[in-house]
């Protein structure tokens, strides 16, 4: 299954990257730096197909501590790469557009200063969405990673059923009930309702 990858568009082809009205939505974000570009598709690739299979879902949904059920519908799932945006690409105005129900940026530590920017600016602009980070330095320092930044989530380890878990929970309980849940949700750190970070077990 090919990853719905936005790679490069001009302002007549938005439309057909943004969710339809009251679809689940997990957008994607890449920092622009080249390297290691690879790598980090191969893994945002097992990540949207995850979210774009219902078989998996459905074994996801089965295996979590709490009721959970794969939507009706797929989830809208967009990964847009920052280092591959035309030089005119407006990044705010496509992130109030899109309106994600989740946001994912995936950073290395020679990048995280542009996820914490990225944070910054969905807070701004999505203010309902759920902010989460992840990657290598995301997953060596959860708890740094949190308190550097607007980011309500990170996650440790692979992300696969992390992330579905988190889409599947806040579908099915919407977003005020999913914050009361991320305690049972293996795999992550977060902020509670003090601001302060919990750790949970690894998958």
């Amino acid at each position: 299954m090919q990853s719905p990858v936005v790679r490069k568009f001009l302002p007549a082809g938005i439309e057909a990257h943004l969710p339809p009205h009251g679809a689940t939505s997990i957008l994607f974000l890449i920092p622009s730096n080249h390297s290691h570009r690879k790598a980090r598709f191969h893994g945002l690739n097992y990540m949207t197909a995850t979210l774009n299979s219902r078989p998996l879902l459905e074994k996801i949904a089965g295996q979590a501590p709490f009721e959970l059920r794969a939507p009706e519908q797929p989830f809208f799932v967009r990964i847009l790469d920052l280092a591959n945006t035309p030089k005119d690409f407006d990044l705010k105005e496509y992130l109030r557009r899109f309106d994600p129900s989740i946001i994912v940026v995936t950073c290395y530590s020679t990048d995280f200063h542009i996820a914490v920017v990225l944070s910054e600016m969905a807070k701004h602009l999505c203010p309902e969405a759920l902010r989460v980070v992840g990657g290598y330095h995301t997953s060596a320092l959860p708890k740094k990673t949190l308190l550097a930044s607007k980011f309500q989530v990170a996650g440790i380890g692979y992300g696969e059923e992390t992330i579905s878990e988190l889409a599947m929970c806040l579908h099915h309980y919407g977003r005020r009930e999913l914050q009361n849940r991320l305690s049972e949700i293996t795999g992550i750190a977060y902020k509670n309702g003090a601001g302060q970070v919990e750790i949970n077990p690894r998958r």
